[in-house]
């Protein structure tokens, strides 16, 4: 009797450890936030044009990552959305067309000049891409900020991705003239896909990126503000974050007009920070005289950059996206403490070992 006491011991804590394991086991299988970062780059394929990836971890500096720059303050760059056009509010394909803004598109750009006066930064540099609606939309702003218009530099790298026969349509027209085009269009992923007459997007990618190298060189130190488009923001963002790009989506990527996108590089590093996404909370009467984004000494992890995006109050989706990657850091913790409270049962501490004691 004594020799089957601790067999029956050991049975009973095996009946219920395994199935308190196959229900928090998998929590630990929780799919990694890294990994939504790691796949489907473009720049990890064969391109032309090398960038040297931003960082969303506390790392230390390889070598390969230092800069020769002598700046001894940050760089910073405001990427930004022009305004409410027309065609938007009528659902056109615009890409390299164009056309003028609404009234509620002028007093967006104004708001956001109006914010950045408030919050104190200071704007060395506006460039704007050569299509009137973001020309017209940096002048906006500068009228804001008390800058003269006239020193706005125009460039065509910061342009609209072409979409060729698509564009001066409505997404209803489209469909029905060019059904077969459409769906290539976004059922295609490779990035190598052109719309008849358009731009791929590793086309767009490529020429962005290098815009944003050169303007990183000549302002090293300094702070500047591009106007630009949706799908130059959206592009970019994607690939310097190695967001994969999914034709079917969990969640939009949506870049709402002049919605602030803030990258910062430290001094001698070459390295960007993304700071914020997408934000609009002077479109939506949030936070008109507060700052772009609290000051870091560092890079940080994901988690906090989470905080950083989520203060403002805007949930956008690339908000939602990294709420999410935070609920798996979680998860994880969860997890982890499951599986050592349920071998703690086993080992002998009853039930207090499924809390972890």
């Amino acid at each position: 009797q004594t020799q089957t006491q601790p067999s029956r011991m050991v049975a009973r804590n095996m009946a219920v450890l395994l199935p308190y394991l196959l229900l928090c086991a998998p929590t630990r299988a929780f799919i990694s936030p890294v990994r939504l970062f790691r796949s489907g780059s473009l720049c990890r394929t064969a391109s032309s044009f090398a960038f040297p990836r931003m960082c969303l971890t506390s790392e230390p500096l390889s070598a390969a990552d230092k800069s020769t720059s002598t700046a001894t303050t940050p760089t910073t760059v405001l990427v930004v959305r022009h305004g409410e056009t027309e065609w938007n509010t009528q659902g056109r394909w615009q890409g390299q067309q164009d056309s003028p803004l609404t009234d509620e598109g002028i007093q967006q750009a104004l708001a956001l000049g109006e914010r950045l006066k408030r919050s104190g930064v200071k704007v060395d540099c506006v460039y704007s891409s050569d299509l009137l609606r973001a020309k017209r939309s940096a002048e906006m702003l500068c009228k804001s900020l008390d800058m003269d218009p006239g020193l706005i530099r125009l460039n065509v790298d910061m342009r609209e991705r072409s979409f060729g026969i698509f564009e001066g349509r409505t997404r209803a027209e489209v469909s029905e003239e060019y059904p077969v085009e459409l769906n290539k269009y976004y059922s295609s992923n490779d990035g190598e896909f052109k719309v008849e007459g358009g731009e791929s997007r590793r086309e767009l990618i490529v020429r962005s990126l290098k815009w944003l190298e050169e303007v990183g060189k000549e302002h090293d130190g300094g702070t500047v503000l591009v106007m630009t488009h949706g799908a130059v923001v959206s592009a970019l963002f994607r690939e310097m974050l190695a967001i994969p790009y999914d034709p079917k989506p969990a969640a939009d990527l949506r870049i709402r007009n002049t919605c602030i996108c803030e990258l910062r590089r430290d001094p001698g590093s070459t390295r960007w920070t993304v700071l914020s996404l997408g934000d609009v909370a002077h479109t939506e009467g949030r936070g008109l005289h507060g700052e772009l984004a609290p000051p870091v000494e560092q890079e940080v992890p994901a988690t906090e950059t989470v905080e950083r995006l989520t203060h403002l109050g805007t949930a956008s989706a690339p908000v939602r996206l990294l709420r999410r990657l935070k609920r798996s850091e979680k998860a994880k913790k969860v997890g982890g403490w499951a599986i050592a409270g349920a071998l703690g049962f086993l080992a002998g501490k009853g039930p207090l070992g499924l809390i972890g004691l």
